[in-house]
């Protein structure tokens, strides 16, 4: 039986950390030495864990770090085997999902980390995350979000469409994931300059792909995530999406895709603006540009050791597609739904002109 290191990021989650943990020790032909990485919670959660498992490590922070690639930087230190599955302390993970992601882990020495598929906690039958990949303009595209699987098994089977079941194929982000440990050193572990938003997770699996890794989504592998509502605290993400977005694009991409996709990215910035505005955000959305703007120089510096180590061209990691917005923001309003299907359209045609042009 494998030995596999599981690592738990927990911050005051006393409400689900403990069934995380249950199903962790839950999980079947795999022997796991789990520890729990604690950002300074300010409820009851870790006494709660050293009451239920009084043997199990649980390294502190002496202070809030807000910085969730720092504490999985600490995972991959501390780890003691090859492979280590990363998860928060919201998942229930199925019987079956770690060793569904080792084998593929073991398929092909390229493959840096294999993610599950994520059902809604509350829903089990709703998609919470399908995999996804890198829009071209520095977003997200996650195909099947939110839907509830017998429908996308049904259009699978007429259509050929849906990416909840079948074969792994590439993926470019997420929290929850088993990882090569020897692969993420070599690529530079996670960034700790990113803020905790969109991108800290996805930045890392792009520079695992632009080293020539693969990274998968493994639909077999199944684990259930709580959905937390958009409150004011995860508001405050947005600074650090808009940097962390910012950070990626000037690092990541090479020149010419950069020039490329100018008139895309202004189009983004515009249509964000007004949606930002509305959804009065825009305080938020400005301090975050502004954040970028005085980091550039060093973006620039990074951007430098970051090119001169890839060896996988744009045109195979970047994609087009429909950016994930949360449904309740396109549906209720038939211009924000007009516009959104627009803007995508608008996006796809532009990519099918360029990427031909881009470096191969």
């Amino acid at each position: 039986m494998e030995s596999v290191s599981v690592t738990v990021i927990n911050f005051n989650g006393r409400k689900t950390v403990l069934e995380t943990l249950r199903t962790i020790f839950e999980l079947e032909g795999v022997d796991v030495h789990v520890q729990v990485i604690d950002d300074c919670s300010t409820d009851d959660s870790v006494q709660m864990i050293r009451e239920a498992y009084p043997d199990l490590p649980i390294h502190v922070q002496p202070h809030n770090t807000k910085m969730i690639n720092i504490l999985r930087n600490i995972a991959l230190e501390k780890a003691q085997t090859r492979l280590l599955l990363l998860t928060d302390n919201d998942i229930l993970f199925e019987p079956t999902c770690l060793l569904e992601l080792m084998r593929w882990m073991g398929k092909d020495g390229s493959v840096a980390t294999c993610t599950p598929r994520l059902m809604h906690w509350e829903e089990p039958e709703r998609i919470y995350r399908a995999g996804g990949k890198t829009h071209y303009i520095g977003a997200a595209v996650c195909p099947d979000r939110d839907e509830l699987l017998p429908a996308v098994l049904g259009r699978r089977s007429t259509e050929g469409a849906g990416s909840a079941t079948g074969e792994p194929v590439l993926n470019a982000g997420g929290g929850i994931l088993l990882l090569d440990r020897e692969a993420a050193r070599k690529a530079g572990g996670f960034d700790e300059d990113y803020m905790f938003g969109w991108g800290d997770d996805g930045e890392f699996y792009q520079r695992l792909m632009l080293h020539g890794s693969q990274c998968l989504y493994v639909p077999d592998a199944v684990a259930h995530h709580e959905a937390k509502p958009f409150t004011g605290t995860r508001r405050a993400r947005t600074v650090g999406q808009i940097y962390n977005r910012w950070q990626y694009i000037l690092t990541h991409y090479a020149a010419r895709t950069l020039f490329l996709i100018g008139p895309a990215l202004v189009l983004y910035e515009i249509v964000q603006l007004v949606f930002m505005t509305l959804k009065g955000m825009l305080g938020l959305h400005l301090a975050g540009t502004w954040r970028s703007i005085k980091h550039l120089r060093f973006f620039l510096a990074k951007r430098k050791r970051i090119q001169s180590s890839r060896v996988v061209s744009d045109r195979d990691i970047l994609f087009s597609g429909p950016i994930y917005v949360s449904g309740a923001v396109v549906t209720h309003n038939p211009i924000t739904r007009f516009g959104y299907r627009l803007t995508n359209y608008l996006f796809d045609i532009y990519w099918k002109l360029i990427k031909p042009c881009l470096p191969k």
